[in-house]
């Protein structure tokens, strides 16, 4: 069993975002959510996951999604991003509240279930801090609320003459 009792005494020191490398056993809380966040994943140097603030409104390359508690095999705890555009995640999300899930596909599309692990269940608090979480998995770092953030401004589209859109955003990847 696992024991989760430090994320409802105090903040952890590290929680990740995202989902757990390929192949990697992970559970999700059957309550904690923070639905419908605007996200941004931000490939090379700076790579990962970041939450944008609601005074941005829509820009290039962000998703709509929702971002679930979970914990991996290891006892990593995690920040669940399940963006909304592929509706595989949600439903992993879903199922791994009652069984443990990994992912099969490094973009995330293809899920699988273990039955033999059923009987390791995570040993969660009653109390959890989910905004304590929050912020240890979004730092101020991986927070935008600028319209002017340094790793917004490249991501910009420009509408070429044959009506598609060119950027480094048209390309990103999920996962």
């Amino acid at each position: 069993m696992f024991n989760l009792s430090d994320i409802a005494v105090g903040t952890p020191t590290k929680v990740m975002s995202g989902l757990p490398p390929k192949g990697n056993w992970f559970r999700v809380h059957p309550e904690y959510c923070f639905p419908n966040a605007k996200v941004l994943y931000v490939p090379g140097n700076t790579a990962g996951w970041y939450l944008l603030g609601n005074k941005l409104g829509d820009c290039a390359g962000n998703y709509l999604a929702n971002l679930h508690l979970g914990i991996d095999v290891y006892g990593q705890l995690w920040i669940l991003v399940a963006t909304q555009a592929n509706p595989d995640n949600e439903a992993a999300m879903e199922q791994g509240k009652t069984t443990w899930m990994r992912r099969l596909a490094v973009n995330g599309t293809v899920y699988e279930d273990s039955q033999e692990m059923s009987s390791k269940n995570p040993d969660w608090p009653a109390k959890i801090d989910f905004n304590a979480l929050l912020n240890a998995a979004f730092p101020e770092e991986k927070f935008i609320d600028d319209p002017n953030h340094r790793l917004l401004k490249p991501r910009k589209n420009i509408e070429n003459s044959s009506g598609t859109l060119e950027g480094s955003n048209v390309n990103i990847s999920l996962f």
